[in-house]
Formats: C-alpha cells, structure tokens, sequence
C-alpha cells in the first residue's frame, strides 16, 4: 500500500464558508482514513517567495481511500463550498515507496 498525499494551496475570499467547510471536511477526511499533516497560513519561504496562500496537506493510507472520499456525494458538497470560498490549487501526490 503506498499512502498518498492531498495537497492544497488557496487563497481564502469568504472565511465563513470556509469555516463551514473545515467543519465538515476534518470528521469526512477521518472516516476514510486521512490525517491532516499541515494546515497553515504561516509558510516560511527558504527560496523563492510565498505569496500568501494557505497550505494543507492531508495523508492518506492509499490512493483507493482518497478516491472513495474524492468521489462521495458527501464530500462533493463540501467541495462546491470550499470552490466558492477560495482560489487555489489542489494537488494529489503520491508517498514515497519504501
């Protein structure tokens, strides 16, 4: 099993919708096995330059159990709220294999 990572860089517009977001989404990520590693407005840029957005990182077991929350119809309403309330990017990466 090779865990994979969910990683999302955004930058915030509505901070309630958000709030409601983060409500729901921290239970849902735990039902299917994720864990969250970082969730942090605070970046230190060691080179380049951080612009800000806020970073989240959440691990999951395998790829399989980031697809069953991905695609439930649970989550996909909390992703309409989290698209309305921010810009940003989401990125799935796979773990290092051992």
């Amino acid at each position: 099993m090779q865990e994979c990572f969910l990683v999302i860089r955004s930058i915030v517009h509505d901070p309630e919708r958000m709030k409601s977001y983060s409500v729901g989404a921290l239970p849902m990520v735990e039902k299917f096995g994720g864990e969250y590693v970082v969730r942090s407005d605070e970046v230190t840029a060691l080179e380049g330059q951080y612009d800000g957005r806020r970073l989240i990182i959440v691990r999951f077991p395998d790829m399989e159990r980031f697809q069953e929350l991905w695609n439930s119809p649970e989550y996909e309403e909390l992703r309409q709220i989290r698209l309305s309330a921010t810009t940003g990017e989401v990125w799935l990466v796979p773990g290092a294999v051992s």
